[in-house]
């Protein structure tokens, strides 16, 4: 029996012997307590995290103690690296983690850091432009009538319309169709109107040649990081870089959600330059012009007792005493002045974005 112990005792001796030859800790085998499992920290520090199922302590050294929370370093075959000194961020559904910053309203695309090629997002389309003024100029061929004349034979209140002309010329005209010994009167009705024909040239109205954008995003894929982050999770520098930093997008014009803030105003791929300005036209209007009532068919008025009569410019009736007496009576008219009357030329349309693209930074 003693014997069977000697050789028992024996044998644990030289267990523990090349146990701890190979390099494992005996400790727990020489005190009772229980085992320990080794792992490494995101630095490749050693480190023990010890299991007390029996009696006993922890062991001390160099080595720190403590429950891991996520997959370490490995050596040769271990697990993958933790995310290091950049982060794990949460991504939301639907949306793309990118690296982005403002950029100039005429930037093109050009090569991110990490080798790809940066997408360019317009911001702040313009509005209406602003339109040169509309010239206008009249022609050889513009010309004015006279105002509109109504006179009264044998009245003194020009409410008979015994004759109604626009006089198209200056010449003496004779009043026919008089009665004997009439008292008449007369008064402008109407303006001046201008002569029907293309008599007047436009010019103008063009549009400005202002940008189509007030500022831009530049868009750029996020370089591949380290594995190690939980699912859901990329892991991504929280530091910027020359490409800008971080932030999430999608297509479309959704709500940025919570924790990130949307990038400047509404962001688009492309658009579409609707600005114009209405064409310029002309036409020609007419002012002043009047008549004067003479006494006699030839436009004489050798009795200085009856002078000539002008008629009213503002409408009024005016009464030429004795001038259609013994069934004579004329006129003469001066015509109106022509001038041109500019149209158009106002600002139409905007810059309407197309394919809208949401960004939120952090």
């Amino acid at each position: 029996m003693m014997s069977s112990l000697r050789s028992l005792s024996a044998l644990a001796v030289c267990t523990l012997s090349v146990l701890t030859a190979c390099g494992f800790s005996t400790t727990g085998l020489r005190d009772g307590s229980g085992g320990s499992t080794a792992s490494t920290d995101a630095t490749g520090t050693a480190s023990s995290s010890a299991s007390t199922s029996g009696g006993g302590h922890a062991p001390t050294g160099s080595s720190s103690s403590s429950s891991s929370s996520g997959p370490g370093t490995g050596g040769q075959g271990g697990m993958p690296p933790m995310c290091g000194t950049s982060e794990c961020v949460t991504v939301p559904d639907g949306w793309t983690l990118v690296v982005a910053k403002t950029t100039d309203a005429n930037a093109t695309p050009d090569t991110c850091a990490g080798g790809s090629t940066a997408t360019i997002y317009h911001t702040s389309p313009a509005g209406p432009p602003t339109c040169t003024a509309c010239e206008c100029e009249t022609t050889a061929a513009a010309a004015c009538t006279a105002p509109t004349l109504l006179c009264s034979l044998n009245k003194t209140d020009c409410t008979a319309t015994d004759l109604m002309v626009s006089a198209t010329s200056t010449s003496c005209t004779s009043i026919d169709n008089i009665p004997a010994n009439a008292s008449g009167s007369c008064k402008i009705t109407g303006p001046a109107t201008a002569n029907p024909g293309d008599a007047c040239t436009a010019t103008g109205g063009q549009a400005s040649t202002d940008p189509m954008w007030g500022g831009a995003f530049r868009v750029c894929a996020l370089p591949p990081g380290p594995a190690g982050c939980a699912a859901g999770q990329i892991c991504a520098s929280n530091v910027s870089t020359n490409d800008g930093g971080l932030c999430i997008t999608k297509p479309g014009d959704d709500t940025c959600p919570n924790g990130w803030t949307q990038g400047g105003d509404s962001t688009f791929a492309d658009g579409d330059d609707k600005r114009s300005c209405a064409s310029c036209g002309c036409s020609v209007t007419c002012s002043g012009g009047g008549y004067v009532i003479h006494d006699h068919s030839d436009c004489t008025d050798p009795d200085l007792t009856q002078p000539a009569v002008p008629v009213k410019s503002d409408g009024t009736c005016t009464v030429a005493t004795g001038m259609f007496d013994n069934t004579s009576g004329a006129y003469t008219a001066t015509l109106g002045t022509p001038a041109a009357t500019c149209t158009g030329g106002q600002p139409m349309g905007q810059v309407n974005g197309k394919m809208p693209q949401r960004i939120c930074c952090r």
